[in-house]
Order: C-alpha cells, then structure tokens, then sequence
C-alpha cells in the first residue's frame, strides 16, 4: 500500500521537477546567450546602477566565483564529470524528499550546475556577467546559475540546522524525563 503511495507522490513530484529544471535552465542559457551577443558588439561593461551593479562578460576558467582558476584543464574536465556524477544522485533524491523548498531548492542546484557545465564544455569556461561592488569592493563577477547554486546551498543548509534543532528538543525532552 505505501509503495503505491510513493510512485503517486513520485509522479506529482515529477510535474514540479522537470519543468523547473529546465525552466531555470533554459533562462540562464538564454540570458548568457543574449550577453555574448550583446558583448560580441559592444565590450564596454553595462552599468545598471552606478557604483552597485554592472553587466559585463566575464570568462570564468575556474570553478564557482574563479576559484582555482589556475588549475590544468584537465582537472576542471574532472570536476565536471564528477559534478555530472553529482547531478544524477540528486535528481534521484528528488524523489525521497516531501518538502516543496527541499525540491525546488534541488532542482535549481541541479539546473545551475548543468548550465555551468554546459558552458564548460562548449566553451572551455564558464559565462559570468553580473558584477557588483559594495562601499568600493569588488565581488567576483557570477552569473544566474551562481545565484541558483547559492540560493540552494541556503535553503538546504537552513533545513539541516532546523532538523539539527528538533534533534536536541528531542534529546532535551528525553534527558529531562
């Protein structure tokens, strides 16, 4: 009986997933596509509110942020293949999770890891254009994706320290038995 409840849950699931993965994904593919085109006409970066945020074409040879943007070609095409690796064990765990946050959360991690990846692969580095500074520092220039991944390291990151939390009610209530 349970197992039949799993594959019904597992199909709603499924009308969420796939559409936003490949929404999401399609948006940031589209977006970096318009800033190449944009870019490949006029270098110059694109100041959308002065001293705060600017649009310019950035490549990114490392991974998140241009971190190790030093590293062999070669270890970066590894880090791919695992990250591909990763990718499909999350997409499998989408169907374990009951909570719509922990869901979409994963599937914004998966579709933004696939854009970057896609990038990776097509262009040897990775498409980053949103650049902003605050009170005269620089962050390092990132793209949607980036955004999607960082949204969904918080979101799970809030969910363990809540589960962490109703660990030691718990443990608390049985200690003070």
């Amino acid at each position: 009986m349970f197992k039949n409840l799993k594959i019904i849950f597992t199909y709603k699931n499924l009308i969420l997933i796939i559409p936003l993965i490949f929404l999401s994904f399609a948006v940031d593919k589209f977006l970096k596509k318009m800033i190449l085109i944009y870019f490949n006409i006029n270098p110059n970066p694109v100041v959308l509110i002065p001293n705060f945020l600017n649009l310019q074409l950035v490549w990114n040879f490392g991974i998140s942020f241009s971190l190790l943007e030093n590293l062999p070609h070669t270890i970066l095409i590894i880090i791919s293949l695992l990250s591909l690796l990763l990718i499909i064990y999350l997409f499998n765990l989408l169907f374990d999770f009951n909570k719509k946050y922990i869901i979409i959360s994963l599937c914004l991690l998966i579709s933004g890891s696939l854009s970057n990846i896609t990038d990776r692969i097509n262009y040897a580095a990775v498409i980053d254009y949103i650049s902003v500074s605050i009170l005269g520092y620089s962050f390092p220039v990132f793209n949607l994706s980036d955004i999607f991944i960082s949204i969904s390291a918080m979101i799970l990151f809030y969910d363990i320290l809540q589960k962490n939390k109703i660990k030691e009610k718990e443990q608390e209530k049985w200690y003070n038995r």
